[in-house]
């Protein structure tokens, strides 16, 4: 009986582990801006392609090339780990955020928590669509929400 009750614990686990990497969202992949769905607001941007791929078991490797309004091509790299604890941001200057916390889940989403002092600078949820075709990034900032939909490539 013992056995028989371990066995079916084992399935039941197995079987809910499969179930769970079946339906992580995928954030991976090279992702083009899809200006027309997006909501910009007075960002500076025009043009963007998305690569990211995971490094580690909670680690994101982002790249992001875009265009500027005035036509001048920028470059960012980004590295998350999404274990849902605050880690260190590297800031170029003391204007951006000092900590970042990134948790995925539930379901197809992933947020992202950038601070300085403690006090929240923005807030990102990315949600990727059913199909996985679709990624939407939407920025929480004081003054206004921005959002970013990208279209896999």
């Amino acid at each position: 009986m013992r056995r028989g009750l371990f066995q079916l614990l084992a399935a039941l686990l197995s079987v809910g582990w499969l179930v769970a990497t079946i339906s992580a969202a995928d954030f991976t992949g090279t992702w083009k801006l899809n200006p027309e769905k997006s909501k910009l607001g007075y960002r500076d941007i025009t043009q963007a392609t998305l690569t990211t791929r995971q490094t580690g078991p909670d680690t994101y490797a982002s790249t992001l090339d875009y265009v500027t309004r005035s036509g001048q091509k920028r470059h960012e790299e980004t590295v998350r780990i999404c274990d849902g604890k605050e880690h260190p941001l590297p800031a170029l200057d003391s204007s951006k955020p000092a900590t970042v916390v990134c948790e995925i889940g539930p379901g197809s989403s992933r947020n992202v928590v950038e601070r300085k002092n403690g006090k929240v600078i923005v807030e990102m949820t990315s949600t990727v669509s059913a199909d996985g075709k679709v990624l939407t990034n939407v920025w929480k900032y004081e003054d206004g929400d921005v959002v970013f939909v990208f279209d896999k490539q």
